[in-house]
């Protein structure tokens, strides 16, 4: 591994871990009990998630699965245009 690459990893794990701490959640309302409505709230701190009475908070898995592969695919791209030749 040459510098460039070991700055690329340094920097890929540091962006899944902040990724992992602050991700995207959701909101479901109950006051549609019959109907399947989410909210996207944002994102907040893994540990800090808003308590709503009557509503249901949750991590958006899908979003957050989506937002971390992509980042790995870009940084495998990433890798292999700065390995040396």
């Amino acid at each position: 591994m040459n510098p460039k690459q070991i700055r690329l990893a340094c920097i890929v794990v540091v962006a899944i871990m902040l990724m992992l701490l602050f991700p995207p959640y959701d909101v479901k309302p109950a006051a549609y009990p019959g109907f399947d409505v989410h909210r996207d709230f944002g994102y907040a701190f893994i540990g800090g998630l808003p308590e709503r009475r009557a509503e249901a908070v949750k991590v958006h898995i899908p979003a957050l699965s989506i937002q971390i592969a992509c980042f790995l695919v870009v940084g495998g791209l990433l890798w292999f245009e700065y390995r040396e030749h």
